[in-house]
């Protein structure tokens, strides 16, 4: 019996309710399918972890095997019964095209810029001065707001609790009196994406959160900053299964207090 099989009929076993007729696979009747919920989750994520590999490593292996070229010295490589004599190629045998060097780079930047801990990169429309970089003697208090429905309040106000408390644990002590700054985030994309897609397959069911962070000096509110941060996590298989919108969440939060504590 196929792994498939066995995992559909382990799902058979641990539930007798709210079943539905199956097809025939490969020639064999699977029998009934119970929809399970959660567990059905877990058991394919399960199963499509141990057949599948992450496009965003197939693809940079491939290019290397492709494109590198071996050259191995005459002779066999080992003489059997005399292991000491064993020849390996050197290093400066292996070369690489410089135009598929060029595409392994851009694969790794795009793999590690799409890691859920890794923080985007700010996209500055008013320039956040040193000056006015946040320190920890400041006073903050962050609205969050939205104009995708997706975004509850409750998904505001909890966002709003966490970028202020990011703010707090990485700012810097500095001399001179406290401040009050007031940061406003207008969320524009807010998509909590598919646990079940990303598992299927890297790049679907993406989870994406987009924004525009303006930084205010109160009395007066006084502009001092304006950033664009944009977060995607597009990872697949059981990793991407695994990240939710909190874990996605507090990288932004983190994002926006790097830049208005460290100015980047």
């Amino acid at each position: 019996m196929s792994r498939l099989e066995n995992e559909l009929k382990g799902i058979i076993v641990e539930s007798k309710h709210d079943q539905q007729v199956a097809s025939v696979c490969g020639g064999a009747m699977i029998g009934t399918i119970p929809i399970a919920g959660q567990q059905l989750m877990r058991r394919i994520q399960r199963f499509t972890h141990s057949i599948l590999i992450d496009i965003r490593i197939m693809v940079p292996l491939l290019l290397i095997v492709i494109t590198t070229k071996r050259r191995f010295p005459p002779g066999r490589l080992l003489e059997y019964g005399h292991p000491h004599q064993a020849t390996l190629p050197s290093p400066h045998t292996m070369k690489i095209k410089p135009y598929y060097q060029a595409l392994l780079a851009l694969a790794a930047a795009v793999i590690l810029s799409n890691c859920a801990g890794t923080t985007p990169e700010a996209t500055f429309t008013h320039p956040l001065a040193e000056g006015a970089r946040i320190s920890r003697e400041d006073k903050v208090r962050t609205k969050v707001t939205s104009t995708d429905s997706k975004m509850l309040a409750l998904d505001q106000q909890r966002m709003s609790e966490k970028i202020t408390g990011k703010v707090q644990s990485i700012a810097s002590s500095r001399s001179g009196p406290a401040r009050n700054y007031e940061l406003v985030v207008s969320i524009n994309r807010y998509e909590k994406g598919d646990a079940f897609a990303r598992a299927m397959l890297a790049g679907l069911g993406q989870i994406h959160i987009d924004g525009v962070v303006s930084v205010y000096q109160q009395p007066g509110k006084n502009k001092v900053a304006e950033f664009s941060l944009n977060k995607t996590f597009a990872w697949g298989g059981i990793y991407g299964a695994s990240v939710s919108m909190d874990t996605i969440e507090d990288t932004y939060a983190a994002a926006v207090a790097q830049t208005v504590c460290q100015g980047k």
